[in-house]
């Protein structure tokens, strides 16, 4: 049999050779684009002595954000901000206009993944995810029945020990261990005599006394806090400059922090005068409120009682008074309030470390930097100085009560704006009929253009300040702030898009039809 040879036609080699060819100069094109000079590389450094700090009060907490007054900020402020504190380097990897507006510095993103035209209302938005549950004719309201997940098996603690651990793909029953779990982890069940079934006893009960009707400040969130605290504990390394009672109080506190939240603020509860606000002299409300429900009602429970065996225990009633201290403590800490004077004591305790790293100077007067390895060797934290514990605690609980913005996916993060959103439309709209003053920050969230808006101020002026120190004075969490930042990033193409979208529609000039 003779062999048939394979004969290519003149018309597959031309075409090869353009597909080549096409190749070849592409790759010539990309060389030289990536071997030029950046605009951005051309750009000289901001001499901190040209730029003026004003303390601006922002409306989102009492904290200080850095503004420049000079006229040619605009331009020559496409560099990075050189310095780094008080506000250490405010909004590190952006660049910044006059006004502290992020601006994206490359590869500019022009669509968000699930986010089309004209932007849907806050009730059409599908932003919310469906949560899971174990018998689905139980469910109300889109919050839990929207295109809800199949049921997932409780979480392991190398699922809890995880920054992309999500609790809402996750039943509410099926979170209840994770209280325990995080406990087991440091063995404090058997340092502190605890019932492993009792834990999940008062873990219940404080799911069951969340409002599941609350969109944002539910169960769900209480076990966010707990995890995320975890995390910071662990992945962050904070553990290593806090006691075992710290670390009891710090979870325990997490789990409780906002049990018996009703779904709106504190100013909400001052403004109508209510019980609570008189009752707690209009101080940290909510805060003081959530300690004793769990305190007074749920502490007191039979079979609840997580402290029993340890109070019967000869000489160790004052460790069981000391976690509860502590932990009031720590929940009281995350009232945003004191969301300000937090960082400017991270700042200080940042200080005083990146001060000893910026340079050494030697007997003849030469200034040498400081090496990567000295920066990572020295620490800011003291752990025998109990005012550096308490400080780190209550920094802990209140990055994790406000970590969303910093979960590593945008459809995470996304769920929780929405979910919050929708918890600050409601008291809007109780304020108008209660004749209230309307809240101005929660006003107007009508769509999902409006809230992404109003995410850029929170990302911006209280969420990132936190997350840039957090990753400073912790370097392992510093995660949080890359993850915050591209979410910012994705909120701030949506914005970009309808308003671009509006301009468009307000130019289109409508034809005027005349009469022949």
């Amino acid at each position: 049999m003779r062999s048939r040879k394979t004969r290519c036609s003149p018309i597959r080699v031309v075409i090869f050779a353009a597909f080549l060819a096409s190749h070849i100069m592409a790759g010539l094109a990309n060389a030289t684009s990536s071997s030029s000079p950046s605009a951005d590389s051309e750009q000289p450094q901001l001499p901190a002595a040209e730029r003026r700090r004003s303390s601006t009060r922002s409306s989102w907490c009492n904290v200080d954000v850095v503004q420049f007054d000079d006229p040619d900020a605009e331009e020559r402020t496409k560099t990075k901000i050189g310095s780094r504190w008080p506000m250490h380097n405010l909004l590190q990897g952006l660049k910044l206009s006059k006004f502290g507006k992020t601006k994206t510095k490359t590869n500019k993103k022009t669509t968000v993944a699930g986010f089309t035209l004209p932007p849907k209302t806050i009730a059409e938005s599908a932003w919310i995810r469906g949560i899971p549950t174990a018998n689905a004719t139980t469910t109300t309201g889109k919050l839990f029945s929207r295109n809800a997940p199949k049921t997932k098996p409780p979480p392991s603690i190398r699922d809890i020990k995880s920054w992309h651990f999500d609790p809402l793909q996750y039943t509410a029953e099926a979170l209840v261990p994770v209280f325990s779990q995080t406990l087991l982890y440091y063995d404090l069940p058997t340092k502190y005599s605890l019932d492993v079934a009792t834990l999940d006893n008062f873990a219940r009960r404080v799911m069951e006394k969340h409002d599941a009707a609350v969109p944002y400040h539910n169960w769900f969130h209480g076990v966010a806090a707990v995890q995320l605290s975890f995390c910071l504990l662990t992945l962050g390394g904070a553990d290593e400059y806090l006691t075992d009672e710290e670390i009891m109080a710090l979870l325990f506190g997490a789990l409780i922090h906002d049990v018996g939240h009703p779904g709106t603020n504190n100013q909400f509860e001052v403004a109508r005068g209510t019980y609570l606000a008189k009752k707690y002299n209009n101080q940290a409300v909510l805060e003081a409120n959530s300690v004793d429900v769990a305190y007074e009602s749920i502490l007191t429970e039979e079979g609840c009682d997580i402290y029993q065996r340890l109070k019967e225990e000869m000489g160790r009633e004052e460790e069981v008074t000391r976690i509860l201290d502590l932990a009031r403590d720590y929940v009281l800490a995350t009232d945003t309030a004191d969301h300000g004077t937090m960082l400017e004591e991270l700042a200080a305790i940042g200080d005083a470390t990146t001060g000893v790293l910026n340079s050494t100077t030697n007997s003849k007067g030469t200034t040498t930097p400081a090496t990567p390895t000295t920066a990572a060797s020295l620490s800011p934290w003291n752990k025998e100085d109990p005012a550096h514990r308490s400080l780190l605690a209550k920094t802990i609980i209140h990055t994790a009560d406000i970590s969303n913005p910093a979960a590593p996916s945008f459809v995470v993060a996304r769920d929780w704006c929405l979910r919050i959103s929708t918890e600050f439309h409601h008291q809007v709209e109780e304020e108008k009929r209660l004749g209230l003053p309307v809240t101005s920050f929660m006003d107007g969230l009508v769509d999902e253009y409006a809230i992404a808006k109003q995410q850029q101020g929170f990302y911006r002026f209280m969420a990132l300040p936190l997350f840039e120190i957090v990753g400073t004075v912790l370097p392992k969490a510093a995660v949080l702030e890359q993850w915050a930042l591209q979410n910012l990033g994705e909120f701030d193409v949506i914005v970009e898009t309808v308003e671009s979208w509006k301009k468009e529609q307000e130019e289109v000039v409508p034809v005027v039809e005349t009469s022949s």
